[in-house]
């Protein structure tokens, strides 16, 4: 029995030899890993550039002086190749052009006239040093001198003088020329009758423009806007303007169209009642002939060489109000 049970395993054995089979080992046990949250990534990468010498990449961002240094070209750095006075020819050229209808090159202009020293903006200083740099800039300055004594002459003096030297068009912008007539007691308090304000069914004066006031009145505010000391002092520091540019952001309040039955004067004068069309149509006749007498009030003023050179442009005067704010 024990030789049979001996037979029996070395059998065993060597089927194991020849079989290759062999006996599975335990497992060991899996490290656990802990898992880390990923780092928040900074909101700003690092500046990678290139040194031209070496091509070698540094992750250290530069400073800006670095940056000016060595790559003067990647921060866009204006080198001018006119002098003062030859870019001021060439934006007196191109000004004049759209004077006389023809095209004319783009001339940057700006809204913001730095006239409160207590806000940055685009001073006259600041632009005339553009202009020495060789940009092409209309050179623009507040121009308020019936509602705004708070900007200093000295505002004017410096600027006003170096484009008479370089024979500059000059762009005076202003919030509205015919707010004179609703905001002066002079124009507000006048008989009924031609009072350039509106005039109610109860006869009330209300101090928005009408289409139905007497053109001498919108003439005479006109006038008044020029017969100051300050524009007298202007026309002295440089008499001899290529182009003069009165810019008005048209901000007065005045009557539309769809009001005109506001007006006691309209309702009286016209018994028939206008359809929307003719309303339209008396309303755009009425207004060109009050901005009309207010531009010449304007002219009448100026001394003849200013007068000669004067344009008058207005935002917010047609149903694109973008008209004379961008073009």
């Amino acid at each position: 029995m024990q030789k049979i049970f001996h037979y029996l395993t070395l059998i065993a054995l060597t089927l194991f030899v020849i079989t290759g089979c062999s006996v599975k080992k335990p497992e060991a046990p899996q490290e656990q890993v802990k898992l880390e949250k990923p780092k928040k990534q900074d909101n700003v990468k690092k500046l990678e550039y290139y040194k031209a010498d070496s091509m070698l990449v540094d992750s250290t961002p530069p400073t800006l002086e670095e940056m000016l240094e060595e790559e003067p070209s990647a921060v866009g750095e204006f080198q001018p190749s006119l002098s003062p006075e030859e870019a001021a020819a060439q934006i007196t050229e191109e000004a004049l052009k759209a004077k006389e209808g023809k095209r004319a090159l783009p001339l940057i202009a700006h809204w913001n006239t730095g006239a409160q020293s207590d806000v940055a903006g685009m001073s006259p200083d600041y632009m005339l040093s553009l202009i020495d740099q060789g940009h092409h800039i209309l050179v623009s300055w507040e121009l308020d001198p019936y509602w705004a004594p708070y900007i200093p002459l000295e505002y004017y003096e410096a600027s006003i003088k170096r484009a008479a030297e370089l024979g500059l068009p000059l762009v005076f912008v202003s919030n509205a020329y015919a707010s004179a007539l609703s905001q002066d007691s002079y124009f507000v308090n006048k008989r009924s009758k031609y009072n350039p304000n509106l005039i109610n069914s109860d006869a009330d004066i209300i101090e928005i423009l009408s289409p139905m006031g007497s053109t001498s009145y919108w003439k005479d505010a006109g006038q008044r806007w020029i017969k100051t000391e300050l524009m007298k002092q202007l026309q002295e520091w440089y008499p001899n303007p290529p182009l003069v540019v009165f810019l008005s952001r048209n901000e007065a309040e005045r009557l539309n169209w769809n009001e005109l039955e506001r007006s006691a004067r309209y309702v009286s004068r016209y018994k028939t009642k206008h359809d929307d069309e003719a309303k339209r149509k008396f309303i755009g006749d009425a207004w060109f002939d009050r901005y009309r007498a207010l531009q010449k009030g304007v002219k009448a003023s100026l001394s003849k060489e200013w007068a000669d050179n004067t344009i008058f442009v207005g935002r917010n005067t047609f149903p694109n109000t973008s008209m004379g704010k961008t073009d």
